[in-house]
């Protein structure tokens, strides 16, 4: 009896420590991404396809981005819209990170102009269960691509001057 409790236990045990945890998240306006420092640059890549960045600041709110410790990663993810509100989640992958400018993490792909509006940026911290999503839909106008560089949310104005 004792062995099937101790059994039982360890099972139970290590179920737990190995299972994924919860990760709580929230969309991220352009209007909050200013603020924190996060920019979108894209341009046209060819006549079908934007290429597109993202790039924010390793402090504040991403401070857990500057540790070499692997607790977070950034993900995109191709979703479509299902019924009204809800999506569906047709492919998802991990981005490389680009650490090229001293206290900025940067992230880039390119898709094609029809599928950018399904495209979510996740940035999660593993650290501390968190996630902000970056949907692209509230950045970039489709409109408003060209073969220069756009950003968006647009750089803060200087004041005073």
């Amino acid at each position: 009896m004792k062995a099937l409790l101790a059994t039982t236990f360890g099972f139970f045990a290590i179920t737990a420590a190995t299972a994924p945890a919860m990760i709580s998240f929230g969309y991220l306006s352009p209007e909050q991404a200013q603020e924190h420092g996060l920019q979108v640059r894209y341009r046209a890549a060819g006549p079908k396809d934007v290429s597109v960045t993202v790039s924010f600041p390793t402090d504040g709110r991403w401070k857990h981005f500057a540790e070499p410790v692997s607790h977070h990663y950034i993900e995109l993810s191709l979703d479509r819209e299902k019924d009204g509100n809800r999506t569906e989640q047709i492919f998802r992958t991990t981005l490389r990170e680009n650490r090229r400018t001293e206290g900025r993490v940067s992230v880039y792909f390119v898709i094609e102009r029809d599928k950018l509006h399904q495209v979510r940026i996740w940035l999660t911290q593993r650290i501390v269960d968190a996630a902000d999503v970056v949907r692209m839909r509230d950045y970039i106008e489709l409109d408003d691509i060209a073969r220069e560089d756009r950003v968006a949310p647009p750089p803060p104005t200087p004041t005073g001057e």
